[in-house]
């Protein structure tokens, strides 16, 4: 019985986990205090490669918007299943 209550308290840990970082992930893509353009900054400034022409803020928000959407759909299967 005491490892079926931490399986589920591991379960719903799993699960929150997931609904963090889809928020963190979805905030990026709704541009929220302009993370997109600060993540795509700091990677053209500090990166001793820099990134090709088809890396923008745009991909990254594209990015994180796929990455949140699948992260939250996750976390409500793991929530309700």
């Amino acid at each position: 019985m005491i490892t079926a209550a931490q399986g589920e308290t591991v379960g719903y840990l799993h699960a929150v986990w997931q609904g963090i970082m889809a928020i963190v992930a979805l905030s990026i893509a709704f541009n929220l205090r302009d993370f997109a353009y600060r993540i795509f900054q700091y990677s053209m400034d500090r990166s001793p490669v820099t990134p090709g022409a088809g890396f923008s803020p745009t991909v990254i928000r594209l990015a994180t918007a796929v990455v949140g959407i699948i992260l939250a759909i996750s976390c409500m299967s793991n929530l309700l299943g």
